[in-house]
């Protein structure tokens, strides 16, 4: 008899208990409340002990990554900027961090460290979105196929374009007498 392959990470586990919700007669597309529910009913999951100060970066970069203004050119632009940087821990292992600086008053390299990192991280996703449908294309030959455009200079313009219409005249007002009431 085989051994059962234990799950050795944590994502590894949240994924095993997807496979198991799905053979347990699960609906698909997956509600994610619906997953959980069956996780805690089926005992597969509780919520981890909770790290103090692991929980704490997650909630301050989320928090960090969120802090948003409007500049003088009606821009929405992101305040709080990282950068990962390697250093040893209390243990003498290397592990990444993140520093956080601001847009305004952080240094030109830091500034344009953190913008190249986020193109990598874009370009990543378009990577992996094209893996995806290219692999669908490919294992459905005879439905029509899904096509990318991966030139976003379009895109870019649009949204760079005004959300609310602001006419450079105010319309007439109507006239009561023109109108035969």
């Amino acid at each position: 008899m085989g051994r059962k392959k234990v799950a050795s990470t944590y994502r590894e586990r949240m994924l095993a208990i997807h496979r198991q919700y799905l053979a347990a007669g699960g609906k698909t597309p997956v509600r994610l409340d619906e997953l959980y529910d069956f996780a805690r009913q089926s005992g597969l999951w509780a919520p981890p002990p909770s790290d103090a100060r692991k929980r704490f970066r997650e909630d301050m970069a989320q928090a960090l990554r969120e802090d948003y203004f409007t500049d003088r050119a009606g821009r929405t632009v992101r305040r709080q900027h990282a950068i990962k940087i390697k250093e040893e821990n209390d243990e003498g292992k290397m592990v990444q961090k993140s520093l956080w600086d601001d847009i305004d008053t952080g240094t030109r390299e830091h500034i344009a460290t953190a913008c190249q990192l986020r193109r990598k991280q874009i370009v990543g996703d378009c990577k992996q979105l094209k893996n995806d449908a290219d692999h669908f294309n490919d294992e459905r030959p005879k439905e029509k196929p899904i096509r990318m455009l991966w030139d976003f200079t379009d895109d870019l313009v649009e949204a760079d374009q005004p959300t609310i219409y602001m006419p450079d005249k105010k319309p007439p007002e109507e006239n009561p007498d023109k109108n035969g009431d």
